[in-house]
């Protein structure tokens, strides 16, 4: 009589998971939050089954990183792209949430007293503004609502980042760099130019497929930020876009 069939073995079940369900139905539930904008539950659920596991997996490492860089919470998401990172070479679309993070961290960092450009469209508008106008305002961009970075002058005599520029509709000519205005702003505004620089040049690493050093980038630039901040709470940026 030949030996009955050996039954396969039971699906993998989510660590820490009382009900024994399964590791699918677990990792569906986290990208559903995810999609939903459930970040920071995102974020727990994956943790917890990274928690569990003999070995690390890199699927679930970058589900970590972008749910962390979604819910502003950037230093913890560097580490899980790291740990991504061990485990196999990074792809730049892999990075996307964290550059995308960070651009809104510095975004908040910088303007979080009064969005420049405000009182100039409210001026031209016809409206009189009841507050004075401050430096950041005359030296923010009327675009992106950030410092100026590689500040050019548009024939309209607008002036605008020259990313701005490029990121248009309609792409003119590329136009010279006002190189006195730069000074000026490196020289009042030192750390959030080196924020600016740092995040551009991630952003142009992740562009020229150099992932890991658009990382390490990334990472200077949060040591920037935490030290400039001093001992204040870090910055949070909003779930939503």
């Amino acid at each position: 009589m030949s030996p009955e069939p050996v039954p396969p073995p039971p699906p993998p079940k989510c660590p820490r998971c009382d009900c024994g369900e399964p590791f699918a139905q677990q990792l569906e539930k986290g990208d559903k939050a995810f999609r939903a904008g459930e970040y920071e539950m995102a974020a727990e659920l994956f943790r917890s089954m990274l928690a569990g596991l003999a070995q690390p997996d890199r699927g679930l490492c970058l589900r970590l990183g972008n749910a962390l860089a979604r819910a502003g919470r950037l230093p913890e998401a560097l580490g899980a792209f790291r740990g991504a990172a061990r485990l196999g070479a990074m792809r730049p679309e892999e990075l996307g949430e964290l550059a995308g993070g960070l651009a809104r961290a510095l975004g908040q960092r910088e303007w979080r007293q009064s969005p420049p450009g405000r009182a100039t469209e409210a001026q031209g508008e016809g409206q009189q503004s009841s507050t004075p106008i401050a430096p950041r305002d005359l030296l923010g961009c009327p675009r992106c609502r950030r410092l100026l970075h590689k500040p050019v002058t548009l024939p309209c005599g607008l002036t605008v980042c020259k990313r701005c520029v490029e990121c248009g509709p309609a792409r003119p000519q590329a136009r010279r760099v006002n190189v006195v205005l730069s000074c000026v702003l490196e020289k009042c505004f030192p750390s959030e130019c080196l924020l600016r620089k740092l995040a551009s040049q991630a952003r142009t690493l992740q562009r020229q497929q150099q992932p890991e050093a658009a990382l390490l980038r990334c990472d200077q630039a949060l040591d920037l930020g935490e030290s400039a901040a001093g001992a204040g709470p870090p910055v949070r940026t909003p779930v939503g876009r």
